[in-house]
């Protein structure tokens, strides 16, 4: 059995949906027993859909003191604790040696809480566990070109000196999306850890992809905040309209609020292209796949310093579709298009200048990065899904 942590899944934000179907098929497909849980709060649909039971208190990346000074000590102490609770009172029963304890979205926090749980179980009851982390830990300092970093890395060390203490440490599986990331965690916590693709689920077939007509020429889709470029993309959105006038465009949004302030400053700036507003990111995983290949072109204005290490669902999903990306250099997402995984063009700086330039360029080239695209879905698919990281571990 696998007991597959889903700990941030309330509802059809983000990934952990999409992700969480992905493994149940895959699981199915391999014979292989996946038991989901999920976060207390997670909607009674979701929860029928997937089998799954609502116990974790503390959302992933939950923020439970805004003390700057004191806030990474007591998420790892009180969310770890809380965490290892949960484990224990609905775990600690019926788990075996045979078994898995597979946390999706996973911290020096979740890992210092399996760490607190495992030691209370007899050597003989330990599961083995994989933690797949898909970013470095929030206040890692990495340099622009990724070759210096700053790191408290006393956190991850002290989870593995308990596993180490306990014996368990060879049964401890980390997973990191990119080699740089897996390699600083294997120095910050001493624990092995092994480079894997990312769990993207795929709702339509590459033949499927192909015959979806497009209807937009820019999609800029996907969470709508800060470290997503939100306050560059309204700059430009008016800056591309004024190169290329008529384009269509796809944006978005999260709230009526945030709708009406994007639309008003669109309007003061002389925007006159042709504008779908996705209103809210609650989509449906199967539909906001079906949305990603109605574009020519996906442009992600990602804050860098957050990518630099950090990998990007979009970015899969847009790989997985055919289409092409704008994204920013030195980082998860800039490798994929400089290494041949993606189609694309990447931006040397975070400007909305920059960003224009190199989406005209995109655009320059279109017809050949489509056809890079289509060719690039298939081996791509094969390495990120669910499936292939659960033969990692059965």
């Amino acid at each position: 059995m696998i007991h597959f942590i889903q700990h941030g899944l309330r509802d059809c934000h983000s990934h952990f949906y999409g992700e969480t179907l992905g493994f149940l098929q895959a699981a199915r497909e391999l014979n292989v027993g996946l038991q989901v849980w999920t976060h207390a709060k997670c909607e009674p649909e979701i929860l029928a859909a997937c089998n799954a039971k609502a116990v974790f208190p503390l959302q992933t990346d939950g923020v439970l003191d805004l003390d700057p000074v004191s806030a990474e000590l007591s998420s790892y102490i009180v969310g770890a604790t809380a965490f290892a609770g949960i484990l224990s009172k609905y775990l600690t029963t019926d788990i075996s040696a045979v078994d898995w304890v597979f946390v999706a979205y996973a911290s020096q926090n979740e890992a210092y809480a399996l760490a607190l749980w495992l030691q209370t179980l007899p050597s003989g009851k330990r599961p083995q566990v994989a933690l797949f982390c898909h970013r470095p830990e929030l206040k890692w300092n990495i340099g622009p070109q990724r070759e210096k970093m700053s790191a408290n890395a006393s956190f991850w060390r002290f989870a593995a000196l308990i596993f180490e203490k306990i014996g368990i440490k060879d049964r401890v599986h980390v997973f990191a999306p990119d080699a740089r990331l897996a390699n600083v965690l294997a120095m910050a916590s001493g624990l092995q850890v092994q480079t894997t693709g990312i769990a993207t689920p795929y709702f339509l077939t590459p033949e499927q992809v192909l015959e979806v007509p497009k209807k937009f020429d820019i999609g800029l889709i996907g969470e709508f905040r800060s470290e997503r470029g939100s306050d560059l993309v309204p700059d430009l959105m008016v800056e591309l309209d004024q190169q290329r006038p008529g384009m269509r465009y796809v944006l978005q949004l999260r709230t009526a609020n945030e709708t009406g302030k994007v639309r008003r400053r669109l309007a003061d700036k002389g925007f006159a292209g042709e504008l779908l507003l996705v209103p809210s990111t609650m989509l449906e995983p199967a539909e906001f796949a079906r949305l990603i290949p109605q574009m020519r072109l996906m442009v992600l204005p990602y804050f860098p310093d957050r990518y630099r290490m950090r990998s990007s669902g979009v970015l899969s999903e847009c790989i997985a579709y055919a289409t092409p990306c704008v994204v920013p250099v030195d980082t998860w997402l800039g490798d994929q298009v400089q290494s041949g995984a993606a189609a694309g063009v990447v931006f040397a700086e975070w400007t909305s200048q920059a960003i224009c330039a190199a989406t005209l360029n995109a655009l320059d080239q279109l017809n050949a990065l489509s056809d890079s695209a289509k060719e690039k879905m298939q081996p791509w698919r094969q390495q990120n899904c669910a499936r292939a990281m659960l033969e990692r571990l059965v």
